[in-house]
């Protein structure tokens, strides 16, 4: 999930390399064995993070504040969804 939401341009390869060293993990990961994990991870992983991510910007608390308002951005990354029957069907619910 983490190299998804990255989006990084740099080759595959080198994406899964920087993801390992800065998780601190030492195995060696490739560009097959990711493609295979995401095909394997199921849509609903993006629904359930948008929800946490829509509760952490909402959520009360201690934050810095400019002129008094709460500071928040999002930027229009896309990322495509395997072509699955089970993602198809939720598009139409």
């Amino acid at each position: 999930m983490t190299m998804m939401i990255k989006k990084s341009n740099k080759s595959l390869q080198n994406s899964i390399n920087d993801t390992q060293l800065t998780l601190g993990e030492d195995v060696t990961i490739t560009n097959s064995a990711y493609t295979q994990a995401r095909a394997k991870l199921n849509y609903t992983a993006f629904k359930e993070f948008a929800e946490i991510a829509r509760d952490m910007f909402y959520e009360d608390g201690e934050y810095e504040t400019y002129k008094g308002f709460r500071i928040l951005a999002i930027d229009g990354s896309v990322t495509t969804l395997p072509n699955t029957a089970d993602v198809k069907k939720s598009l139409i619910q």
